[in-house]
């Protein structure tokens, strides 16, 4: 079943990206934990290729099919929007450390972000 909700989200996310016209804009919304109930837009990236080396880092993740519940709140939101469709949206959570980024999807799937990868993915949204 996770197997099955993993796949659909990577093809859904994939179907968001391509897009159906070559003249589709998306945008990239980064939002920082503030406290413990609040996160603030820190960042909006609209440059394609920016949003596409994101997306890049991103396809390199080792996802598993376990869904996990963290401790703490995420440090960073990454949300994919459809620039013409903000209710059309891919969620990444990111909980940041020394050695690896962990994050999960929408779905709770989780994934570990290698510490070579990490620091791209740092530059790109800090």
């Amino acid at each position: 079943m996770n197997k099955l909700i993993y796949s659909i989200s990577v093809i859904f996310l994939i179907l968001i990206l391509a897009g159906c016209s070559e003249n589709e804009k998306f945008k990239l919304q980064i939002e920082k934990t503030v406290n413990k109930d609040k996160t603030e837009i820190t960042k909006q990236i609209t440059d394609q290729d920016s949003i596409q080396e994101v997306q890049d880092i991103i396809n390199k993740v080792k996802w598993s099919d376990k869904i996990v519940d963290m401790s703490r709140q995420p440090d960073i939101i990454l949300r994919f929007k459809n620039s013409s469709e903000d209710t059309n949206e891919e969620k990444y959570l990111l909980w940041l450390n020394d050695k690896k980024i962990e994050m999960t999807k929408d779905s709770g799937i989780y994934g570990e972000l290698s510490s070579k990868e990490m620091g791209s993915l740092k530059e790109l949204i800090e």
